[in-house]
């Protein structure tokens, strides 16, 4: 910043090239310097002769010799003739300064009013307005607050009023735009939504059903189309999913029980599918459609008895159900657990009577776990559901509850066997009958061929109601 004082007394002195408010105190300084040497002055000047008092020049010493050594007060001298001053070739009007080392020379040419406003403009452009910043164009440009910080790189920002956005970007020295932390210490307030990229950010408030935006990860897993572990089973363009084993206690129909008789679920060797199909389907796909019945009577106990091995039958099917475990206390809403099947194949002796062993089910109103009754043939047994309690409903039977042959089912699993072993009367029969004990009454009830039930359907709890379980059943198939 250039700095100009007075000659003598070093007043500091305006300059066109400094800003309006540092010249403005340069000036400023020089007036208090002034009123110090005036005050000084008319301290000295009290303290002095008058200047109506008079002297002889003789009394004053010296002054007679120092008159004669001066010029006569007419006397003159050309400009030029002065030590130290030059204005050779100065045109007229021309001011006279101090010279760079010294002496009195030619001065700059004087401003015209055009050049003074120049000036001025070209001072307080840029600047900020103390009633308010107001940039009517152009970029708002931040620089670093403290030289320490200062790498070169500075903030620059604009509004577009059309767009109605307002744009910031962190430029490096090369005025390259490069990423900058933004950090709000009272956080981020706004009635729109924000947008990162232009992608909606999740909120608490537009998360859930209709939000549009996607999750990553759901508990920390994947979704995937393949069987692939640890991840979410997602379908794959064609609405299938795949997994390695589907463990399921239960497998519901999706079609009514009116048509579950001819209309059931079964595996396909064709395709390796699980889908409904027909009796008559299902044995075209293992081929046997055309294979003449293995058995083609049968005997339903639902009763305990003894069964008399008819003549010329030397080999047995046989399907052992137990009974059905009693429903929990009302308004619990659990089941008691259905009835174990077991199946199995003997060899017998025509004429030999064998004992037959029904299980009867248990009541309702239960708060237990207990067995209801097991039904057996021969070496077959299996066992009776289990009772509901307040907190569950009965565990479900397991093969190691039965014995003498295979556990095929729970109460009135029958899909399979009604394919595998040819129709009869009584199988039919089974078939159609429903799962669920519906007893109005919370006594056991046995099983009937000719009622609603399946043999060893649980009994059930409900709002007001508890019921007991249908009895277990004997199916010979000879």
């Amino acid at each position: 910043m250039p700095t100009p004082t007075t000659a003598n007394r070093n007043y500091p002195l305006p300059h066109p090239d400094n800003e309006l408010d540092t010249d403005v105190q340069r000036l400023v300084s020089a007036l208090h310097a002034i009123d110090t040497d005036v005050a000084a002055l008319l301290v000295s000047v009290s303290q002095a002769a008058l200047g109506t008092h008079g002297h002889v020049i003789g009394d004053v010493t010296g002054l007679q010799a120092a008159l004669d050594a001066k010029a006569a007060s007419g006397h003159t001298h050309a400009i030029n003739d002065l030590t130290d001053v030059d204005i050779t070739g100065a045109p007229a009007g021309r001011p006279l300064t101090t010279q760079v080392g010294g002496g009195v020379g030619i001065g700059p040419a004087p401003m015209t009013q055009a050049q003074v406003d120049a000036a001025i403009a070209a001072a307080i452009s840029g600047k900020l307005d103390a009633a308010g910043p107001t940039i009517q164009s152009g970029y708002l440009q931040m620089m670093p607050y403290s030289s320490s910080y200062d790498d070169g790189s500075f903030l620059q920002g604009y509004y577009n009023g059309n767009g109605r956005e307002l744009k910031l970007y962190a430029k490096n020295s090369g005025n390259n735009v490069v990423d900058v932390d933004l950090e709000l210490t009272g956080g981020i307030r706004t009635t729109g939504p924000i947008t990162v990229g232009g992608k909606q950010v999740w909120h608490a408030d537009n998360d859930g059903s209709g939000s549009g935006l996607d999750a990553d990860l759901l508990d920390g897993k994947q979704s995937s189309v393949s069987a692939a572990a640890n991840s979410i089973v997602a379908r794959n363009g064609s609405a299938d999913i795949y997994v390695r084993y589907l463990w399921s206690e239960y497998v519901r129909l999706s079609h009514p029980q009116a048509t579950r008789l001819s209309d059931t679920v079964f595996y396909s060797s064709d395709d390796e599918y699980i889908r409904k199909n027909t009796k008559e389907g299902f044995l075209a796909s293992l081929g046997l459609s055309n294979v003449a019945p293995v058995y083609t009577a049968s005997n339903v106990f639902s009763s305990s008895g003894n069964w008399v091995v008819p003549t010329g039958v030397n080999r047995l099917f046989v399907v052992v159900v137990g009974a059905g475990g009693g429903g929990a206390s009302p308004n619990t809403y659990f089941s008691g657990s259905s009835g174990g099947a077991v199946a199995g194949i003997l060899s017998v002796t025509p004429g030999a009577s064998l004992p037959v062993t029904v299980g009867a089910g248990n009541s309702g109103h239960q708060n237990n776990y207990n067995f209801a009754g097991s039904s057996s043939f021969g070496p077959i047994t299996a066992s009776g559901g289990r009772n509901g309690s307040s907190y569950a409903s009965g565990p479900a039977v397991a093969q190691a509850d039965c014995a003498g042959g295979l556990l095929v089912g729970i109460g009135a699993v029958l899909s399979l066997y009604a394919a595998v072993v040819p129709f009869t009367a009584d199988l039919e029969k089974w078939a159609a009958q429903g799962g669920l004990s519906g007893n109005t009454g919370s006594a056991a009830i046995p099983y009937n061929i000719d009622g609603p039930y399946r043999p060893g359907s649980p009994g059930i709890s409900g709002p007001s109601y508890s019921t007991g379980g249908v009895g277990g059943a004997v199916f010979i198939f000879f």
